[in-house]
């Protein structure tokens, strides 16, 4: 299981704080390993209030959060960013 953040996307808070949050999530709760290992593809949030989009690039065990839209999205998820948090 590996969670990284692509290059540039340390500067999106809000795919830092995803990123961060699903690493604890995953570190807490281990029975969720075989779900995230057998992902594969992309996902598109995007924030509308905050004004900005990430990509969660899903592929054999390893999720690299990227900042913007990145490549062509599986699904794209769009909401306020405290309903995306949540």
């Amino acid at each position: 299981m590996s969670v990284v953040l692509a290059p540039g996307a340390e500067n999106n808070g809000l795919a830092s704080m995803l990123a961060e949050l699903l690493r604890q999530n995953l570190e807490s709760k281990p029975h969720k390993l075989r779900d995230f290992n057998a992902m594969n593809g992309r996902f598109a949030i995007v924030a509308e209030d905050a004004e900005v989009a990430m990509t969660l690039h899903f592929q054999s065990g390893t999720l690299t959060v990227h900042d913007g839209i990145v490549g062509f999205p599986d699904v794209t998820v769009r909401g306020s960013s405290d309903i995306i948090i949540a």
